[in-house]
């Protein structure tokens, strides 16, 4: 019977996969920590310099049952590869929408000489957000409004799309601090993709990241509700973007 919480790991549900597996339980998914950096100085306190989030580590319990030993062996044996690889991404079953990346640098057995075998996978996320799957912003009148960001925090977009016209240089500001510009105008219908998370501009496969003008701040872009997005050079542009969450 699948349980309410559970794991599935780089897109394999364990306890369909493996019918004896069941999870028990997780600990660590609600919690977090910050490393603080600070100066100190001949008064009182200190002066704090920076703060960040610290890694996590979420331990989930597990159960495993057989008819035989050789059978039990044979399931911890098929329940340890699964769980090979460095960063993949997992989930739990009750948080459907979200992902997490992690490394499982544990993994303990209890009861190991019976026939209900009780145990516990560790996992290490060196990055300690849960993230949403893809969510896109569209306009094909030059303007638009973001909107729908739940519980995240400030996200930067994965990815940003425009298709030229014949306005001039493309341009796209988002709010008052952002701003995408090109020092060269393209015929029109031409499509740019800026793809942040590889940190690449293409036009048709062709690099135009050198036709950026010192004015673009695209790297530092963070996107938030309410924010105004808008280009007097562009109709037609889209961002793709992922929540992320403590």
């Amino acid at each position: 019977m699948k349980t309410e919480q559970a794991l599935i790991w780089n897109d394999v549900d364990l306890e369909k996969r493996l019918p004896n597996f069941s999870t028990l339980a997780s600990a660590g998914r609600g919690t977090y920590s910050r490393r603080v950096n600070k100066l100190e100085v001949p008064r009182d306190g200190d002066i704090f310099t920076s703060a960040y989030l610290s890694s996590n580590q979420i331990g989930v319990a597990f159960l495993l049952v057989a008819n035989t030993r050789q059978k039990l062996n044979e399931d911890l044996d098929k329940l340890k590869v699964l769980l090979q690889g460095e960063e993949v991404p997992f989930k739990f079953s009750d948080e459907p929408l979200y992902t997490r990346y992690g490394t499982v640098t544990g993994f303990e057995i209890q009861d190991e000489d019976t026939l209900t075998c009780t145990g516990r996978i560790i996992i290490d996320m060196s990055d300690p957000y849960k993230y949403s799957g893809i969510k896109r912003l569209e306009t094909a009148n030059g303007r638009l409004q973001v909107a729908g960001i739940g519980n995240s925090v400030a996200i930067k977009p994965e990815v940003v799309s425009l298709v030229t016209t014949t306005k001039g240089k493309p341009m796209l500001r988002f709010g008052k601090d952002y701003v995408i510009e090109f020092d060269i105008s393209y015929p029109a219908g031409e499509k740019i993709i800026i793809d942040l998370k590889e940190n690449s501009i293409t036009r048709g496969g062709i690099n135009e990241y050198h036709h950026l003008t010192l004015k673009s701040n695209i790297g530092d872009l963070r996107l938030q509700n309410d924010m105004e997005c808008f280009s007097d050079t562009i109709d037609v542009f889209a961002i793709l973007y992922r929540e992320r969450v403590i």
